[in-house]
């Protein structure tokens, strides 16, 4: 079986140390496409994973959100703002946002079998996007 979905969230992040624009907050609408290939046994309801499970996660963890990188001043003072953060061991780069939502993709789908499978695409833009697999 082969579930995927195409998510649309829309938020802000900076790049530490990068010599660019990207070293200034800034924002996007970022998409994400989801491949997970398992051959387990659905649940009671027909489903490898409820789309809603995985709407919710971009809810709860991307979406209207500042991405920052774990070192970065901005988050004590976004926090205080009661503003909306989300914290990254390393940079926010498209390539460790796929990476990240697909460790949690990994958790959400409960995939342990070494022939599941796991595909992440981010899309920082209709030009630039990143790909991992599991």
């Amino acid at each position: 079986m082969i579930l995927t979905q195409k998510i649309t969230f829309d938020a802000a992040h900076r790049l530490l140390g990068y010599d660019g624009n990207c070293k200034n907050l800034h924002g996007h609408t970022w998409i994400v496409e989801i491949e997970i290939e398992s051959n387990r046994e659905m649940d009671q309801c027909g489903m490898l994973l409820d789309y809603r499970t995985i709407k919710n996660y971009f809810k709860d963890t991307w979406d209207h959100r500042t991405i920052l990188n774990m070192d970065d001043p901005l988050i004590e003072i976004l926090n205080v703002m009661n503003l909306k953060v989300t914290i990254m061991a390393n940079n926010p780069t498209a390539e460790n946002l796929a990476k990240k939502i697909l460790a949690d993709m990994v958790l959400l789908a409960d995939l342990n079998d070494p022939n599941d499978h796991a595909t992440v695409v981010v899309h920082e833009s209709s030009d630039n996007s990143a790909m991992v697999r599991l």
